[in-house]
């Protein structure tokens, strides 16, 4: 081949270069949708030690421990692991408006909202066929990231406070 020839793209290679390319956005997808799940299980077994957590704490301030310093941290840290939990469980949907483009608007033919899902099946089969899955796919793989980066970070914050409190509360066995 010559410096002036260009290498030529059959049918049958594009059409292998766009079954990569969709098999690697599904599964882009799926390893994010695995790692939000991940995020919401280890956050639930925070709650769960934090919940073994409560009954000590509450005991040491029935019986007006000695330490009140470290009763205290012990209570804002299990309140505020309680918390960054809870923003783990239940982030807040993310607002996509940041990230979209001004020419492209969402089909929404992944996760069908409940609109589409009344939507004659004709009308959203056209729909399904008119979208642009690249751009959907990688759309939705934005907004899930989002989700992930959200819930990592609540995360970090209630695994550190989880481990302030199991360690004050330790501190108040140990005291008593």
């Amino acid at each position: 081949m010559g410096k002036d020839e260009t290498p030529l793209v059959t049918p049958e290679s594009q059409r292998d270069r766009d079954k990569v390319m969709f098999d690697s956005l599904r599964l882009a997808l799926g390893d994010t949708q695995s790692m939000i799940r991940g995020y919401d299980q280890k956050a639930q077994v925070l709650v769960a030690v934090l919940t073994f957590a409560v009954g000590t704490l509450g005991k040491a301030i029935e019986e007006e421990h000695p330490a009140a310093w470290l009763v205290a941290l012990s209570f804002i840290a299990v309140t505020a692991a309680f918390l960054s939990c809870a923003a783990v469980l239940y982030p807040r949907a993310p607002g996509m408006k940041a990230h979209k483009q001004p020419d492209f608007a969402p089909s929404d033919t992944y996760y069908l909202p409940p609109t589409l899902v009344k939507m004659e099946l004709r009308d959203l089969v056209a729909r399904v066929r008119a979208t642009d899955w690249v751009t959907e796919l990688v759309y939705e793989l934005q907004k899930l990231a989002t989700v992930r980066q959200r819930k990592a970070y609540w995360f970090r914050w209630a695994f550190i406070s989880t481990g302030v409190a199991v360690l004050g509360l330790f501190g108040i066995l140990m005291i008593a």
